[in-house]
């Protein structure tokens, strides 16, 4: 059995080894290579980043594992240039140019020289030109900023400062500080590039911008049909107007729209407005006549105020109420119209009037407002209607009452058949105003025993 055994593993050995010998024999054989005739495999390498040493792999392996990755930094982008701004370059004109400047559908200004003008009711927009203006120091700039912030308000504005740089400002209310903190700015040149507008249809204008033609000394100004609203001090100080023409389709004229127009001497307000400011005719000393038209209901206060020269005046309008001191101080006047459906006469509404001598007051009339008659030396004779209730009270700083300083005043007829408050008239007597006053002889006793001091007479005295 032994012997079977050791037989049996030489065999199965030398089969073995065979197998193996067989295996390699059938192997390719390995070809060297060629240092010359074979090229070398370059692998790219970052020139920024150094090759890996067995330290750095080391250093990675031994990392820890619960260490979070950092957020990888975000590339700042650089800082833009700031643009420099371009000079303005000066366009070619195309049309008929037109001295007026525009704001949509407003005329806002006016740069002719002309003593007659027409209001013009469209344009069109020409292109632009360039002015130019120098400063040498801030008083310069600070004089002329003032008078003209109006106009270049909220525009962007180019200055050429002295150290050669362009200053580009856009909020113009800030451009004094601004300016005083730059070293070297001055002398500074102002470039402005204005619009200009031409003769065409392409707008159409219905109104006259605030302040468009203040101060300019024109003789004659026509405002054609299409124009709707006046704006405030649109003509104010207007001195040298003698003729105005007011158009059919003119609704508004908002405060002090022709106010110290003092050479103006006839004046027609048309049948189409409906609304005048306060002060819209104040001190046109040179107007002697005037009708306020049924349409003008809304009415401002002192719109005839000091207007020396109006000599009669007839309001048409069916107001209710005739506002606060619009014919104050119209020495000249001597004849008034009041409309009768009038309800309240505004106070001081007469006052300094001291040619007139006598006024008829509306038997609509419930109300007078305080110290409506003061001051009108040349004042006979004041009837007051059946229909007044109230005669306004002052208040304690104004003691003189309703017809103080009135020496020509013989006596008040006071119609109604109820007490009033004479608290205002007994002002005025106390300061020397002393005239007869007529009042319903049922009420006689009553107002005797309520103002001891004014002379009262029965209705029925009245000659």
């Amino acid at each position: 059995m032994k012997k079977f055994w050791i037989t049996f593993g030489a065999i199965a050995f030398a089969l073995i080894l065979g197998t193996g010998i067989i295996l390699l024999c059938c192997l390719p054989k390995a070809t060297p290579l060629d240092d010359k005739n074979d090229p070398e495999i370059e692998i790219p390498v970052d020139p920024e980043t150094p090759p890996e040493t067995p330290d750095d792999i080391n250093k990675e392996e031994e990392k820890d594992p619960n260490e979070q990755p950092e957020d990888p930094k975000p590339e700042q982008p650089e800082d833009p240039k700031p643009e420099q701004p371009e000079d303005p370059v000066e366009e070619e004109i195309v049309g008929t140019v037109i001295p007026f400047s525009f704001n949509d559908g407003a005329i806002v200004g006016y740069s002719g020289n002309d003593k007659e003008i027409t209001i013009p009711t469209s344009y069109s927009f020409g292109g632009y030109k360039i002015e130019e203006t120098t400063f040498e120091n801030i008083w310069d700039f600070y004089d002329w900023y003032h008078r003209n912030q109006f106009e270049w308000k909220g525009k962007e504005i180019t200055i050429k400062l002295a150290n050669g740089e362009d200053y580009v400002i856009y909020n113009s209310s800030n451009i004094l500080p601004e300016l005083e903190n730059i070293e070297d700015a001055f002398p500074i040149i102002y470039i402005d590039k204005k619009e200009v507008f031409v003769e065409g249809n392409d707008f159409q204008v219905d109104t006259i911008g605030a302040s468009a033609f203040s101060g300019k000394q024109f003789s004659k100004v026509e405002i054609p049909y299409g124009i709707t609203k006046i704006e405030n001090y649109a003509f104010s100080g207007c001195s040298s107007m003698t003729e105005l023409s007011l158009p059919n389709s003119l609704i508004e004229i908002e405060q002090a729209g022709f106010y110290k127009c003092t050479a103006l001497e006839s004046l027609t307000i048309p049948d189409s407005v409906t609304t005048l400011g306060y002060l819209a005719f104040s001190e046109c000393t040179s107007i002697t006549s005037v009708v306020l038209p049924k349409n003008a209901v809304n009415l401002g206060m002192c719109i005839f105020e000091n207007c020396y020269g109006l000599v009669y005046a007839r309001v048409e309008s069916e107001i209710t109420r005739l506002s606060n001191e619009n014919f104050a101080h119209c020495t000249s006047l001597k004849t008034v119209e009041l409309p009768d459906n009038l309800v309240e006469i505004g106070g001081c509404q007469f006052f300094g009037c001291t040619s007139l001598e006598y006024i008829k007051i509306p038997d609509t009339v419930k109300v007078i407002g305080e110290r409506s008659f003061n001051n009108c030396t040349s004042l006979v004779e004041l009837d007051l209607p059946a229909s007044l209730t109230e005669l306004k009270i002052s208040s304690d700083y104004y003691k003189i009452g309703l017809v103080y300083n009135c020496p020509a005043l013989e006596r008040i007829i006071i119609r109604s058949e109820i007490q009033i408050d004479l608290t205002e008239l007994n002002k005025s007597y106390q300061y020397g105003t002393r005239c007869d006053i007529y009042i319903a002889d049922e009420l006689l006793t009553s107002y005797q025993q309520t103002y001891p001091n004014m002379r009262f007479l029965g209705l029925s005295n009245l000659m």
